[in-house]
């Protein structure tokens, strides 16, 4: 019995320090609802430096009565147009990252555009103009929820399994109290 509680006390060490390792991971990489929640974010996003934000017009669907889907839409325009240096990176993405950008030779736009996660978890597009940027966000409201069913579901089979062993002990105890009468 002695072996089964220490196994049992370190599969809980392993649970708790799995447990504080997927908290302080969840902390450090920002949500998709947090990147999408605020437009000022957008240079996170898309992965290059822009200049900052002004005039920001935000819109999302929070009131809406039925969907899984969170969506944000931000129009903003640059403190300054896009430098020189800002447009040939965004040029050298259109080239080695055609994945997610695309240029607009037309109108002078750059697209990008991301989706994934476990089942499409979230897609954004952002256009990218010399002076405004605009972007859009959907985020499926159940971001994070496969996480924690995982972690909520281990500490519950953690605690039948010690349920269990209390049992077994008890049972023990009691048929060596008897079998010593």
């Amino acid at each position: 019995m002695k072996r089964a509680l220490r196994i049992y006390g370190w599969a809980w060490v392993c649970l708790l320090t799995a447990t504080a390792i997927t908290a302080l991971v969840m902390a450090i990489f920002p949500s998709h609802h947090k990147l999408a929640k605020n437009a000022t974010k957008v240079d996170k996003v898309v992965g290059v430096d822009l200049p900052e934000l002004t005039n920001i017009q935000s819109m999302n669907n929070l009131d809406r009565t039925a969907s899984r889907w969170d969506w944000y839409s931000h129009s903003a325009e640059f403190t300054e147009p896009l430098s020189a240096k800002t447009i040939a990176k965004l040029d050298e993405l259109c080239k080695t990252d055609s994945c997610h950008w695309y240029k607009y030779n037309t109108v002078d736009c750059y697209m990008y555009h991301d989706s994934g996660g476990i089942d499409e978890l979230y897609g954004v597009e952002c256009a990218i103009y010399k002076d405004h940027v605009n972007i859009s966000y959907s985020v499926d409201e159940c971001e994070g929820i496969i996480v924690w069913a995982l972690v909520s579901l281990h500490y519950t089979l953690f605690f039948i399994w010690g349920v269990v062993l209390c049992i077994i002990a008890l049972v023990r105890w009691m048929v060596r109290a008897t079998s010593s009468r």
